[in-house]
């Protein structure tokens, strides 16, 4: 069995573009001043939040990543964020605009 190919699905524009998420953010002054982090955790758990929170040396970001944490991990930084659902689906949207 093979799987379909056809090049012709691959040639419209992306939906959600980086360059222009971060653009619109920059206007509406949203775009946080913090490190860009070395990796992200998105956290469904609320008890496993409410840790995260109150750990020593965390770094509360600002912008549209307010509420989100930086934490230090071998001289570079892991950015925890709390899931706004439940799921993948949440899980994809909030991927999406951290890559952007």
């Amino acid at each position: 069995m093979s799987i379909p190919n056809h090049p012709e699905k691959y040639v419209g524009k992306a939906i959600i573009e980086p360059e222009t998420v971060i653009l619109e953010r920059k206007k509406a002054g949203l775009h946080p001043s913090t490190p860009v982090p070395a990796g992200a955790i998105i956290c469904y758990d609320s008890s496993h939040w409410q840790w995260v929170s109150t750990l020593p040396g965390r770094f509360e970001c600002e912008g549209w990543l307010k509420g989100s944490y930086l934490l230090e991990q071998n001289n570079s930084f892991v950015l925890v964020t709390k899931a706004a659902g439940f799921g993948a689906p949440t899980a994809v949207m909030t991927l999406e605009e951290l890559a952007a």
